[in-house]
């Protein structure tokens, strides 16, 4: 595709996506839709047509085009081409529907892809309708002009009800359908505004204030354009996109004359029809020069781009390189730029820069040279004899010219040794070019010798197709399991999935695997459920991909219940205390590790985080007070809400972002709440005196101050450790999700290196890491004012690493190291090293969540920087708290005077190391009045 139109940036995107969703809901409906009703597709030959139905049938097999749709491919008389116009009555004498009555209920859609390909011979075997783009099509699929058309011209459907539509087959029209008016009389063409020196490489329309045509230039130069009128208002003009309709009576008129045609001459769909329209040239064709006397001609003026298929450079510039629909075997090297195209390679390869390999297999070359072609074609002779042909020639070269690799052929023919007239047998010399050159040899035998016209002639379709099933089936969905299953993410073999059928199967198989796996491997049951999602994900099948990522959200849940937790359930119990508890907590900061904790990851590898408990502002900031009552209720309190169960308002489901989800959640799981027995008289006040969203562990610290106090207020005691282990399932239960370190950060008092073996245990390992001076004078502690959920966060960032996408899996390896140095850092008092390694920690939080951070969070860090040795911001980021480390004591207090000064909602906390953890305190019960 040549770049002769420059892409926008927003409305190809859009228009492009919308039309793929538009497409695969025409796809996924289980009877004919109303569509096009017939798409005819010219080509040269009817080799090329042939080629063109395997095509078709291939995505009709797949279910990649829309059912009840009636296909017809029709090539040019056998020697001769009949053009483009010629070509339109051929599409719809091939239809032979001449009542007008069906064309004023059926709308046809004409591709003309007879071209030779001669400037881009990689696509002279398929023609450019089917040769690949760099797009991909949403299952998965390299894109043709073929796939990019279908999808597009699903939304033009609401512009045109009945008629015909003519296209052409090497172009690519991404523009805003809206401004079509193709239900007008008569012939409407379509133009998307464009620079002047666009429209002298192209043809061009020349429209009134009505948008009728009354000019139309092929390739104008400027000053042709300005004599014409043809420069609009705004100094563009109207470039020709290739796009004709034609009104249900001109469409069965047209359908009559080509039916009472002996033989069909060469026209210009784009000459002598829209000439004859405008009234500049006469018809050379008396019959059609009637049927288009006084047809009102008028042309659409929409917004968008169109890319032109053009020559081997321009299709080379279009991909960054690297393999393209392709295998290659392990040791395979491809220098910058160079290109592999549907090449199926069991042996290594070697392409230089810029070099482009195409349908190489096993038989072919295993080196390419710099910026050379080297196309491997299947032949069959017309006396039987089957074969192939190695086509080299430069990137560069134009096959129209007597030129080869960049020389004049004579000059290489005299090098060689080679007679000319073996070369061009019969042909004249002002023909003799490129690509009518016999320079290529057959087998490998000195004869024949063929050309890029007689290879492309003599292409064995049924060879080409059996190299494309190889190349798209082999293996591939062997390949796709044993991957998965190894643990391997398999984004990178999605790019390659052969088609909608593969990638189902692959899912349905993995989905499988993954429930098999559930009762003894739940953690890797959870990964299979994931990446089955994403096959179905690149299949299009969205509801699948949805139920496979919740199978792999509900395994994670299953791998943390799998630990044996103590039986705490109030029905066990012999009542409540009649004392009121209190159960205070720290806040906690994380250093490092961070991730680390969460499950799966954690149940696979083992966590270590290295935190602080923290108190702020002289105070342990979070609190839970439960005091029984003598009414059978619960009552709810926290500092800015307050509510009263019933019976039936106890069971239920606690809702996530509620005030009191936690309350509700931790009453449910420990059996305090039951359709089987009243309810117990308790009033469970909270206090958390932290900003919403801070990143300080505020939910985790509180679910296990709950826990404590109801555990309390019953009579029962509970371990730190197993204190834990229940907050981590509350918070599954809720479906937050989350890890152990909030806790165990509060929980446990001051710092401390929190570790965890693999296994669904999580026992915690706990090194208590004292603090020297040095830490608190350079340690300031600042709410930025900003806040942030991490619920839809610890998804993303769990299911990336499900999936085992590469990148995200060595971050979590790599902060559980940082979490060790940390802490040897502050053992060592360090401080320049734990700057360092809290830098580091937070760029590899951005590559886990790149909205960890956002322009208020970069701007504030960027005005600190010069005070501080390093910095993150707790918890998730995205806002919160942002923990700083200072250079020094007097930096520290700079720092904080910079801070007091900065405008945006912030502020400067003061902490101290918490010296207890989570603890008990009993309250005194009210006196009566």
């Amino acid at each position: 595709m040549s770049a002769s139109v420059a892409p926008g940036p927003a409305l190809p995107l859009e228009t492009r996506q919308r039309s793929f969703e538009a497409f695969l809901q025409r796809l996924a409906q289980p009877a004919p839709s109303l569509w096009w009703s017939a798409i005819v597709i010219s080509a040269g030959s009817e080799a090329q047509a042939e080629l063109y139905r395997q095509q078709i049938r291939q995505r009709s097999q797949r279910g990649a085009v829309p059912r009840g749709v009636t296909w017809r491919v029709v090539s040019d008389p056998e020697g001769s081409h009949i053009g483009s116009g010629g070509a339109t009555l051929a599409a719809l004498r091939a239809l032979a529907h001449a009542d007008i009555e069906w064309w004023r209920q059926n709308r046809v859609l004409v591709i003309h892809a007879g071209g030779e390909s001669r400037r881009l011979p990689e696509y002279s075997l398929t023609g450019k309708l089917f040769g690949i783009l760099p797009d991909r099509t949403p299952w998965g699929e390299n894109s043709t002009v073929f796939d990019e058309t279908l999808a597009l011209s699903t939304l033009w459907l609401d512009r045109v009800h009945s008629g015909l539509v003519v296209s052409s087959g090497d172009v690519v029209l991404t523009f805003d359908a809206t401004g079509l008016d193709w239900d007008r009389s008569g012939v409407v063409g379509a133009a998307i505004r464009q620079p002047v020196d666009v429209g002298t490489r192209h043809g061009v329309y020349v429209l009134d204030e009505t948008s009728r045509v009354y000019a139309f230039l092929q390739k104008p130069s400027p000053d042709q354009l300005r004599a014409a009128g043809g420069i609009l208002q705004d100094g563009q003009v109207a470039l020709d996109t290739g796009l004709l309709h034609f009104d249900p009576a001109l469409a069965a008129s047209l359908t009559s004359l080509s039916a009472h045609l002996a033989q069909i001459p060469f026209l210009d769909l784009y000459r002598h029809f829209t000439l004859a329209l405008t009234g500049e040239t006469p018809c050379s064709l008396p019959e059609l020069a009637a049927i288009l006397h006084g047809v009102p001609f008028h042309c659409s003026l929409v917004e968008g781009t169109f890319t032109h298929v053009g020559t081997t450079a321009h299709f080379r510039r279009l991909f960054a390189g690297g393999p393209v629909d392709s295998t290659l075997a392990p040791g395979s090297e491809l220098g910058p730029g160079a290109l592999a195209i549907e090449c199926h390679r069991t042996l290594p390869i070697r392409l230089g820069p810029g070099a482009i390999a195409h349908g190489l297999s096993d038989l072919g070359p295993s080196t390419v040279a710099e910026d050379t072609v080297c196309h491997e074609v299947p032949i069959r002779l017309p006396d039987g004899r089957r074969g192939i042909v190695i086509r080299r020639y430069g990137v560069e070269d134009d096959p129209k010219t007597p030129f080869w690799f960049g020389r004049p052929i004579l000059d290489v023919l005299d090098s060689l040794k080679l007679d000319p007239e073996a070369v061009w047998p019969g042909i004249p010399e002002p023909e003799r070019c490129l690509w009518n050159a016999r320079l290529f040899l057959f087998n490998d035998e000195d004869l024949p010798r063929l050309s890029l016209a007689t290879s492309t002639e003599y292409a064995d379709a049924e060879a080409l197709a059996e190299a494309r099933d190889r190349r798209r089936q082999a293996n591939w969905q062997a390949s796709a399991l044993a991957l998965a299953q190894s643990g391997t993410d398999v984004r990178p073999l999605l790019i390659h999935a052969p088609g909608i059928h593969a990638l189902g199967e692959t899912a349905r198989a993995l989905s499988a695997d993954a429930a098999a796996l559930e009762s003894r491997s739940p953690s890797e049951a959870a990964s299979r459920h994931f990446q089955a999602s994403l096959f179905y994900e690149h299949a299009g099948m969205a509801d699948d991909s949805a139920r496979a990522r919740s199978a792999a959200f509900s395994a994670v849940h299953l791998a943390v219940a799998a630990r044996d937790l103590p039986p705490f359930s109030y029905r066990q119990l012999a009542g409540l205390s009649r004392s009121p508890v209190s159960v205070s907590a720290p806040a906690r900061i994380d250093f490092g590790g961070g991730w680390s904790d969460t499950p799966p990851f954690c149940l696979d590898w083992g966590g270590t985080v290295f935190n602080l408990a923290i108190t702020l502002q002289g105070a342990y900031p979070i609190r839970t007070t439960v005091r029984p009552l003598a009414e059978p209720m619960i009552r709810l309190v926290s500092s800015d809400a307050a509510e009263t169960l019933t019976d039936a308002a106890a069971l239920q489901s606690p809702e996530v972002g509620s005030p009191f989800s936690i309350h509700r959640a931790a009453l449910q799981m420990l059996g305090f709440v039951s359709p089987d027995r009243p309810l117990p008289g308790l009033e469970i006040r909270t206090e958390v005196n932290l900003p919403m969203g801070s990143g300080l562990g505020t939910s985790s610290i509180l679910a296990a101050t709950v826990l404590k106090a109801l555990l309390s207020v019953s009579g029962r005691a509970v371990t730190d450790q197993e204190l834990s282990d229940l907050v981590l399932s509350l918070e599954q239960v809720m479906t937050t999700g989350g890890g152990w370190q909030d806790q165990a950060g509060g929980i446990f008092p001051g710092a401390k290196l929190t570790t965890t073996g693999p296994g669904p245990s999580q026992r915690l390992r706990i090194e208590p890491i004292a603090c020297p001076p040095g830490f608190a004078e350079r340690f300031v502690l600042y709410y930025t004012g900003i806040r942030r959920i991490a619920k839809d966060l610890l998804g993303q960032v769990v299911g990336r690493y499900l999936a085992r996408e590469v990148q995200t899996v060595q971050v979590l390896h790599s902060i559980k190291t940082l979490a060790v140095e940390m802490a040897y850092a502050v053992k060592e008092s360090d401080w320049n090293y734990l700057g360092e390694l809290m830098d580091r920690h937070w760029q590899l939080n951005q590559i886990l969540d790149p909205h960890t951070t956002n322009a208020p969070i970069a701007a504030l860090l960027e005005g600190v920087r010069p005070y501080i040795s390093g910095a993150k911001l707790a918890g998730a980021g995205g806002g919160g708290f942002l923990m700083l480390l200072a250079k020094g004591p007097d930096r520290a207090v700079e720092l904080r005077r910079y801070l007091a000064t900065v405008s945006g909602g912030g502020a400067l906390y003061d902490w101290a190391v918490a010296e207890q953890g989570l603890h008990e305190t009993a309250v005194a019960a009210p006196q009566p009045r």
